[in-house]
């Protein structure tokens, strides 16, 4: 029989802002791997737009915008 790994929550990272969750963390840890600036921008944007679906929070796009780029900085 063939054994699994698993990883379980409390043997991972804490998340940095829980309410953009593990996967947008795992996303702007990524974004620091890639060594062309101009591709890292563009992911960035990307997940930040991802950000922004997952929880649109009725504001202002332009506050909101700048409210989520902060939490990409914060995060990485």
């Amino acid at each position: 029989m063939d054994k699994h790994n698993m990883e379980y929550n409390s043997e991972l990272d804490l998340i940095t802002i829980p309410e953009h969750g593990r996967h947008v963390q795992n996303l702007i840890m990524h974004a620091k791997t890639i060594e062309d600036d101009e591709k890292r921008r563009q992911f960035v944007e990307r997940v930040v737009y991802l950000m922004y679906q997952m929880n649109p929070m009725g504001r202002k796009p332009e506050d909101l915008a700048d409210k989520l780029w902060k939490h990409a900085f914060r995060i990485s």
